[in-house]
Formats: C-alpha cells, sequence, structure tokens
C-alpha cells in the first residue's frame, strides 16, 4: 500500500536473496544512533533494498542514518540502479506527533552478532519510543 510506503519511508524494492556485500557509510555521524560507529564505514554482506526511484524513498523527506557507498561497493549485480546512486538502508522521521525509525538491513544472523549494528537497532526502539532525541531534519535540508 502506498500509504504504508509512505509512513515507512520506501517501498518494497529487489533484493539479492541471502545477500550481496556491499560497503556502507555512515551518512549522520552526529546523531545519537549512529555515534558510536566514530563516523567509520564498514562492508558487510546483506539484502540491500535497491528502492526504485518511484518509491517514496527520497532524502527531501528522510534523516538518512546509513547507506550503501556507491563507490566503494560492487553494484555491476544489482537489480536495480538508482539513477542518484542514492541508496539508503537506515533512517528516521518524524510523522505527526510520532517517530519512525526503517532500517532494511539485517536479514542475516550475522548481523546480530556486529555490537555496533545492535547498538544501531537498540538506538531505533530508544527513538521510536521517545527515549532517545535525534534530529530528524530531512537529509536534503542539511546540504542546503
Amino acid at each position: 500500500v502506498r500509504e504504508f510506503g509512505e509512513l515507512m519511508g520506501a517501498q518494497e524494492g529487489p533484493h539479492q536473496y541471502n545477500g550481496e556485500p556491499g560497503t556502507l557509510k555512515i551518512d549522520d555521524p552526529s546523531s545519537p544512533l549512529t555515534k558510536h560507529f566514530g563516523g567509520k564505514g564498514f562492508s558487510m554482506m546483506d539484502e540491500f533494498y535497491h528502492f526504485p526511484m518511484t518509491s517514496p524513498y527520497s532524502r527531501d523527506k528522510l534523516r538518512v542514518l546509513v547507506s550503501v557507498d556507491a563507490d566503494k561497493s560492487d553494484l555491476s549485480k544489482w537489480l536495480y540502479l538508482r539513477t542518484d546512486r542514492d541508496f539508503g538502508m537506515v533512517w528516521i522521521k518524524r510523522e505527526g506527533k510520532g517517530r519512525v525509525f526503517n532500517s532494511v538491513l539485517g536479514h542475516r544472523p550475522e548481523f546480530y552478532m556486529m555490537p555496533d549494528l545492535v547498538k544501531l537497532m537498540l538506538g531505533g526502539i530508544q527513538f521510536v519510543l521517545g527515549d532517545l532525541e535525534a534530529d530528524t531534519t530531512p537529509s536534503a535540508k542539511l546540504t542546503r
């Protein structure tokens, strides 16, 4: 349903079943949800969703925290490539009086053995519950 996609910040996108290698970058190193990464990106295997350009995904509406580093990842086998090469994987936003945390990462068991990623998920839960404050200014508004 399109409304759910708007609420969450993206519709389902194609992805490689059981994962593919990729390098992620921390788009917002000052966020309390990501500051423990120290601004350093990392590589991992996961089912990286390839959101089409027609998806509700947009930095105009979302505070992107983590994305695929298109310059450091082999995208040759990706099922769908965005012309803007923007592949957000984790973001937050406000929706009315509520809060949204969306992570499309975590399809493989080793994800949950990586302390930094578990801490990211905990931060997302705390953010949604209102126990952790974080700036939700959309990413596109920060670069202007």
